[in-house]
């Protein structure tokens, strides 16, 4: 019985032919965003989803996406996201629900050094496990009340990680504005 050798996973390749002008766009930190799906309740779905909406609305950043429940085949799900965590700038987790998955995401990205924000709401019971990584230099956990709250934690991991001030897109469209009247 032989195992088989998967290919290193990575988002689709992408030709500069088709989008010229991307060239002249500077690159957009990639962030990915992981939780548990297959026996989260719809309304933690709904909130991560709603919460990687915003976060891209809000921040001047690329938001890679996972392929969730219905989407692909599994084997498309594991080089997908396995995938986002080894492109990305920066990990944002959300930890509430327990999943295997995620964990093997969080194992890669710790690997690979990557920054990462675990987020879990307050008062969530937490796997010790996911506790005991915050004690390296690449963990954060942080809990939250609401939506309004996890995109300010997550700006400010972000200007931290990222070593800049991550502009807002309305603070981006403010400082284009000024450029062009002044």
């Amino acid at each position: 019985m032989s195992a088989e050798r998967l290919p290193m996973a990575g988002p689709p390749v992408y030709s500069a032919a088709s989008d010229p002008a991307a060239l002249e766009r500077p690159m957009k930190p990639k962030i990915y965003v992981g939780c548990g799906l297959t026996n989260a309740p719809l309304s933690y779905r709904e909130f991560v989803e709603k919460f990687m909406t915003r976060l891209e609305e809000t921040f001047d950043i690329e938001v890679l996406k996972f392929v969730g429940l219905t989407n692909g085949t599994p084997k498309q799900v594991f080089l997908t996201d396995l995938g986002n965590v080894r492109v990305c700038a920066a990990m944002i987790a959300f930890v509430d629900e327990a999943s295997t998955g995620l964990g093997w995401e969080l194992g890669v990205a710790t690997e690979s050094r990557k920054q990462v924000l675990c987020l879990h709401r307050s008062g969530q019971n937490i796997t010790r496990f996911v506790i005991g990584a915050r004690d390296n230099n690449f963990v954060q956990m942080v809990s939250y009340d609401d939506l309004g709250a996890a995109l300010q934690i997550t700006g400010q991991f972000l200007v931290h990680v990222l070593g800049q001030t991550v502009l807002t897109k309305t603070d981006e469209e403010d400082t284009a504005e000024l450029e062009e009247t002044g």
